[in-house]
């Protein structure tokens, strides 16, 4: 089930990627040219243009989401309604996860070692900083984690609201347990953020990995590897040389990833 949850996540940010992608892109840059190839099939029926087809793509998101709904019920045998509303709070978490992403690359657009995946990113992640900014009105940088944090009170909220839903299904309005639902969904987000410091300590072994056989730099997936680890590579490579063909700074790097998100999870463990 978890390796069929990955897949229709995977589609998911592929269809979003085509959603904020210009035709342009999508006919002649390597990535865009990717994200077409793999998701064309789904709008082979709408031979119209891509503003057209683009209204679909909710829709697409929607049903992925109640596909993951029906094999989760398939999987656990689980009473239909607690099914669903276990699917959406998963993939809830993995939207957030996924935005935050979003919000924190796209403000590297700029930056020169960054490649084209970069500006994918920044489209998505604008309108959450662009509705951060009605209530927060910074116009510089320092918004982006104002953003990040509206990302993840809005996770929390619509958690809450499903957790609440949950149990009040399962054992009635009386098991009902406001607090409880709440201290949950900030536990889970929390959770959740750390986790993506374990994704990225993989993503930069990849890195260290491709390091020693000289990948094609024109590979949507090694250009995607690149985008994602730069950031925190880029510190460590500042301060820590590399030494022939090992790179320390990415030793450093997956060193320091993997106790901080060991420190964070159990504080906030401990807390919750």
């Amino acid at each position: 089930m978890t390796i069929l949850f990955f897949i229709i996540k995977a589609y998911i940010i592929l269809l979003m990627f085509r959603y904020v992608a210009t035709r342009q892109e999508l006919t002649f840059n390597p990535i865009g040219k990717t994200v077409a190839m793999l998701t064309d099939p789904a709008f082979r029926k709408f031979k119209v243009a891509k503003e057209q087809t683009d209204r679909f793509i909710p829709m697409l998101i929607l049903a992925g989401v109640i596909i993951a709904a029906l094999i989760n019920m398939l999987f656990t045998r689980s009473n239909p309604v607690q099914a669903i509303l276990a699917t959406v709070m998963n993939f809830l978490l993995f939207f957030m996860m996924f935005f935050v992403v979003s919000v924190l690359l796209g403000s590297l657009v700029n930056k020169p070692a960054m490649s084209s995946y970069v500006m994918y990113f920044f489209r998505l992640g604008v309108p959450w900083v662009k509705l951060t900014r009605t209530f927060i009105p910074i116009t510089s940088g320092k918004i982006i984690y104002p953003a990040v944090a509206v990302i993840f009170l809005l996770y929390v909220c619509f958690n809450f609201i499903i957790m609440t839903g949950l149990q009040a299904f399962s054992g009635g309005i009386n098991a009902v347990n406001p607090v409880y639902s709440l201290l949950f969904s900030v536990k889970s987000g929390l959770l959740g953020l750390t986790g993506l410091l374990y994704y990225l300590c993989w993503l930069v072994v990849a890195r260290a990995l491709m390091s020693w056989v000289s990948p094609d730099v024109r590979n949507p997936l090694v250009q995607l590897i690149y985008t994602l680890t730069e950031p925190v590579l880029a510190p460590f490579r500042r301060i820590i040389p590399s030494v022939g063909i090992f790179d320390l700074s990415a030793f450093a790097a997956i060193l320091t990833l993997s106790l901080g998100a060991s420190v964070l999870e159990r504080l906030i463990v401990s807390v919750f």
